[in-house]
């Protein structure tokens, strides 16, 4: 099973092909235009969204145990309903 540290250089080349993807759809929705333009448009902001979101799971494993986590993409912000006893 490989280490938090190490996934996050996987994420980190996952990031490069994701921009050089993005790179390369903004280069083909220049030539486009009407409907397919569009669709670039679309297939644009999803890798922008996928490279955000890469970026962030790769800091996330590199400083797992070293910085505070919010609940984004982990189960720090989870918590147990409380259980009194009484029925409702």
């Amino acid at each position: 099973m490989a280490r938090l540290r190490e996934l996050s250089g996987q994420y980190r080349e996952a990031a490069a092909r994701l921009r050089l993807g993005l790179e390369a759809a903004k280069r083909r929705r220049e030539e486009l235009d009407g409907a397919e333009r569009r669709a670039a448009d679309r297939e644009i902001l999803l890798l922008q969204q996928m490279l955000r979101e890469m970026r962030e799971l790769r800091q996330l494993a590199e400083e797992y145990y070293t910085r505070p986590r919010s609940g984004k993409y982990t189960t720090a912000d989870l918590t147990a309903p409380r259980v009194n006893g009484e029925k409702q």
